[in-house]
């Protein structure tokens, strides 16, 4: 199949997740016909809005569109930290963006910053993320060529120390029920509570870096035949490097600040995708945002209609699937050609 027909198909199955997440989401069941006609219906004659209406356009639809963006922005940055490193175990979490979002999130609920801005959470998330890949590339920097050695083996010291920190600041904290909850809260992921200011906040990081990363899908090409040959062949290895980081850590920093620590999601889609279509990157870089996007709506569908009423954390359902999945690669590849 063709690449734009890999591309339409992966946009359709997105739109029906999106419509399954407006008919299912929520307490209650709602049909299409129900959906349209909060839509489209007027207010009642005192000029007052049906409940049904707010319903959907402050609680459903914004869920859906963050649950979309979340997870098209960590397929896309699984898909560029894998073409980085050659490597199918990679995601954006090797580097500790995502323990350096996590941090700046739980240090942000302990000090209770949320109090003076609405935002000052997923704010700090965003920043944590950016001062891990920054500190991961200051440290691994300063040789004449950026070795992605160094890379992760700085990025897993930064992990370590980042998680270290997050574990310190939820012990300390496991005396305020509150801020403890809270820090669980956003460390196992979810879309509870998103409105349209979390998509407002994400949407300028996903709708930057889509056309940047569309750009690299040369020289990651060339990089699948190795760092020497891909030099030979005209790529700058050193700039995608950075061009990499970069991207990656917008991407993630806005996922982080919008749905917490979701796991998996950056690493097992662009697995599949990857098993599908192959590792032409110009079809990856275009297919992975529409795949990921699905995906979580999805598990954010399953984490709400698993358990009812209670809602499962979304971060949970995503490493449920995730995980045995990915223990099934494992195991078809150690089996004998």
């Amino acid at each position: 199949m063709s690449g734009r027909r890999w591309t339409s198909l992966h946009l359709l199955l997105l739109l029906l997740a999106m419509a399954l997440g407006l008919c299912l989401g929520g307490d209650q069941v709602s049909s299409p016909i129900e959906i349209w006609s909060a839509l489209a219906g007027g207010g009642s004659p005192d000029g007052e809005q049906p409940v049904e209406r707010d319903i959907l356009f402050y609680i459903r639809i914004p869920r859906v569109f963050a649950g979309a963006l979340v997870g098209a922005s960590l397929a896309l940055a699984g898909v560029l930290m894998q073409g980085l490193f050659r490597n199918p175990l990679a995601s954006p979490g090797v580097l500790g963006a995502t323990a350096g979002g996590a941090f700046g999130a739980v240090l942000a609920v302990a000090l209770r910053l949320e109090t003076l801005a609405g935002l000052a959470v997923p704010g700090a998330a965003v920043a944590g993320t950016w001062f891990a890949l920054f500190v991961v590339y200051a440290l691994a920097a300063g040789r004449s060529r950026l070795s992605v050695l160094h890379l992760i083996l700085c990025g897993v010291a930064v992990n370590t120390l980042f998680s270290a920190g997050t574990s310190l600041i939820l012990t300390l904290s496991t005396d305020r029920y509150e801020i403890s909850s809270k820090i669980i809260h956003w460390l196992t992921g979810a879309l509870t509570n998103r409105g349209w200011e979390h998509v407002l906040l994400i949407l300028p990081f996903f709708g930057l870096t889509l056309p940047l990363s569309l750009f690299l899908a040369r020289d990651l090409n060339l990089l699948l035949t190795g760092e020497e040959s891909a030099w030979s062949l005209g790529a700058n290895l050193d700039r995608l490097k950075r061009r990499v980081l970069l991207l990656s850590a917008l991407l993630t920093g806005g996922a982080v600040a919008v749905a917490g620590m979701v796991g998996f999601v950056g690493l097992v889609a662009p697995h599949i995708l990857r098993l599908i279509q192959g590792p032409d990157h110009r079809k990856l870089l275009a297919s992975a945002p529409l795949f990921g996007g699905t995906f979580l709506i999805l598990c954010d569908l399953v984490s709400q209609r698993l358990i009812p009423p209670e809602e499962v954390q979304l971060g949970i359902i995503t490493s449920l699937i995730g995980g045995p999945f990915f223990l099934f690669l494992l195991a078809r590849e150690r089996r004998p050609q």
